[in-house]
């Protein structure tokens, strides 16, 4: 069994974790945290930095980047605003995520490019291809999209033959109000 380093409630640190253990935070915690164990926040738990583990467990919230090698679990209530890279991710319905995911299992091993970072910067190798020019595109190719223009456009003309008769939909109702109104309104 491995060590568990426990951040209580009450608890603010600022610093840098790295080690072998597992780290459980119930405060607040402003760095970067590096372990080979686990990592948990709790639901009253918070951290400002990137989280590296082998599984990693939010409850509560957190402002940086999740990497794991095994696995990232946001459980009910977490908030997590940085990207999430690791084989496996399971995102709770009422967690909340404004960040980059990432399963693929080299997308997770290497750190995505951030704000022209060096040390975050993914290998070139794995750059997507380029999608090609249009003018690049075999006469074949550009005979195709011909043809689904021509079906296309036909396609319209089918649809507003139908529509010939029918009454246009209704505009929205705007509520007209009285000169003072709105002073009213906004006294409440």
């Amino acid at each position: 069994m491995s060590d568990t380093t426990i951040i209580g409630k009450e608890s603010r640190l600022s610093g840098k974790i790295t080690g072998r253990g597992d780290v459980e935070i119930h405060g607040h915690l402003e760095g970067d945290v590096e372990v080979e164990g686990e990592i948990s926040i709790e639901a009253d738990g918070s951290a400002a930095g990137d989280l590296t583990g082998r599984r990693v467990t939010v409850r509560g919230a957190v402002k940086g980047d999740i990497s794991a090698t095994e696995r990232i679990e946001l459980g009910d209530g977490a908030r997590v605003v940085g990207d999430l890279r690791a084989p496996r991710i399971a995102i709770a319905t009422t967690a909340l995520v404004r960040g980059h995911v990432a399963t693929n299992a080299s997308e997770a091993r290497a750190p995505r490019a951030t704000n022209g970072s060096a040390r975050h910067a993914a290998p070139a190798k794995e750059e997507a291809p380029r999608a090609r020019a249009p003018e690049a595109r075999p006469a074949a190719s550009r005979e195709v999209v011909r043809e689904r223009e021509s079906t296309r456009s036909v396609g319209r003309d089918r649809e507003s033959s139908r529509n010939v008769g029918r009454r246009p939909p209704p505009p929205a109702v705007v509520p007209v109000l009285k000169k003072g109104a709105k002073a009213v309104q906004k006294r409440r």
